[in-house]
């Protein structure tokens, strides 16, 4: 049973190889959105706006890269053959990459909170006064 683990995470590997760049491709096409041809002057507005951007394209490759680490660590689970060492080991991988994620998705938010409130202040008089 052991010599399925390279080829799983060979195929892991090349899914998220073929995978993540359309899926990023698709948050970063048009990265700038300032100073050129027919768009507003690049200012803080603009900066902020890409930060978000740049922010929400690697959320979608944390979330591609999470879900890969725990479908191996699901295998190495499946695959352990009874041995309570490698199933606690896979445990352990899977747990601190659902803690991991936590933590990304709770800097998400509050990048994503604080970037809307300086984006638009018009709706959040009271916090910035």
């Amino acid at each position: 049973m052991k010599r399925i683990y390279p080829q799983i995470t060979a195929t892991l590997f090349l899914a998220i190889i073929v995978v993540s760049p359309h899926i990023v491709s698709a948050q970063f096409g048009d990265f700038i959105k300032c100073g050129n041809e027919g768009q507003p002057d690049c200012g803080f507005e603009q900066l902020v706006t890409l930060v978000k951007d740049v922010i929400n394209g690697l959320i979608k490759l944390a979330t591609l890269i999470t879900t890969g680490v725990l479908a191996y660590a699901g295998f190495k689970m499946i695959f352990s053959g009874g041995d309570e060492g490698a199933y606690k080991d896979a445990k352990e991988m899977a747990l601190k990459t659902v803690k991991g994620y936590m933590w990304i998705l709770v800097a998400w938010t509050l990048v994503y909170t604080i970037t809307n409130v300086l984006l638009d202040p018009t709706k959040y008089t009271q916090i910035i006064k």
